[in-house]
């Protein structure tokens, strides 16, 4: 049995105004060839087909030719991930099932079928145990409101999921059958990309690798970063299929090949794929930066301007100085973050002034205390080191708070 598997493809990102759709179809291409060499007996996509649950119409014309372009080489499972839709999936599916079977968008498990199976060339069976993003408020969805998965941490939810996943393996196995488990979701231990939102992984969403049934591949979606499964199961996240933010910088992406027989351990190939323009940090000086530049031609770049004092249209100038094919994500010069102190009136604090207006504005756009301190909090942190890397900090416990209202 051969399969190939990718991952997070995030169709319909953009990186601040830059269109990440030319990288995508680069990767693309990529794994197309790749399915073309291999010819494996099934395409296994875990999740976040898409970058937002709503997608617009181009993004569905362009995840539908990509996909098609795959089910063309061998039959393909995508599972919902976080970012996707689950009405969306479902009515995708519905369409693709109108023109055969080469095509199928899992948007839940089905407890009373969670193995789903396809024939292999050697006259065995593929079976694939696939358990699709599962929210912390009701993972098991209809397991849980028909009792046949109990209440409990999440983990607890999710281990009881690949138990039912693991009899129904038991059940029915042929000699020539291969069981692969498919999922999308975070796994205790995996290291994360340095763009993964706390919301989506923290410890409250983790999962304990120990509960997979025994398979002879697992393959996993929702951490970015491509690596080894953490436990004793065989598998991979294949990580995302881009760099999708100055997280993942200097990442190198792909998928994953793998080559499995009844009683053996799997062969598993990471493959490194083209994956469009990398994302590069540049911080220099202006007059040093034609030579820095120069050397990063097709590439995002994020600039930080070192010169002390003020650079007078130094977009423009920036601009100029790109290398073919380059685009410029932002340019900042961080000695301006802190502008020197002016004279005001007597006990006023400038920089009090401005976290009040901050504080004002978003009483009035949230009415949330907590959305408020979070945002005073984010400012004050970035004010006072502008080069931080305030992600998986202040920015996260933002998008936490955000997202809990």
């Amino acid at each position: 049995m051969k399969l190939v598997h990718t991952s997070d493809w995030h169709i319909g990102a953009w990186l601040g105004a830059i269109d990440r759709r030319p990288d995508l179809e680069a990767a693309i291409d990529g794994l197309v060839d790749l399915v073309a060499e291999v010819r494996p007996d099934l395409i296994l996509h875990t999740g976040d087909l898409f970058d937002r649950s709503l997608p617009g119409g181009d993004d569905m014309r362009f995840a539908a030719d990509a996909l098609s372009r795959l089910a063309a080489v061998a039959p393909v499972l995508v599972l919902c991930g976080n970012h996707d839709g689950r009405q969306t999936f479902a009515a995708l599916n519905t369409f693709a099932s109108i023109g055969g079977d080469r095509l199928r968008l899992l948007a839940q498990i089905d407890i009373r079928q969670p193995v789903l199976s396809w024939p292999t060339a050697n006259g065995g069976r593929l079976r694939i145990g696939a358990v699709p993003y599962q929210p912390l408020a009701a993972a098991g969805f209809a397991a849980l409101a028909e009792g046949t998965v109990s209440g409990g941490a999440y983990a607890d939810r999710i281990r009881q999921l690949w138990a039912l996943i693991g009899a129904a393996f038991e059940r029915d196995r042929g000699p020539g059958d291969v069981d692969v488990a498919a999922a999308h979701l975070h796994v205790s231990g995996a290291v994360l990309a340095r763009s993964e939102k706390a919301v989506h992984v923290g410890d409250d969403a983790a999962t304990d690798p120990s509960a997979l049934p025994a398979v002879s591949y697992a393959g996993y979606g929702h951490i970015h970063k491509p690596q080894a499964l953490p436990g004793a199961a065989a598998g991979r996240y294949a990580g995302s299929i881009i760099q999708i933010d100055f997280g993942e910088a200097g990442e190198q992406k792909g998928a994953v090949v793998v080559d499995a027989a009844p009683g053996r351990a799997a062969r598993i190939e990471p493959v490194v794929l083209a994956s469009g323009r990398p994302l590069v940090s540049v911080t220099r000086a202006l007059a040093d930066l034609p030579e820095l530049l120069a050397g990063h031609p097709g590439s995002i770049l994020r600039i930080s301007v070192t010169d002390p004092d003020r650079v007078e249209q130094l977009a423009d100038r920036v601009a100029d100085l790109l290398p073919e094919g380059s685009s410029c994500h932002s340019v900042v010069q961080p000695s301006l973050a802190r502008p020197a102190a002016t004279a005001t009136a007597a006990g006023a604090d400038p920089e009090a002034s401005v976290l009040t207006l901050l504080s004002e504005y978003a009483t009035t756009v949230h009415g949330r205390a907590e959305v408020v301190t979070a945002l005073t909090e984010l400012w004050s942190e970035a004010l006072a080191d502008p080069d931080a890397d305030l992600t998986d900090g202040a920015v996260a416990e933002l998008t936490h708070t955000l997202e809990a209202g």
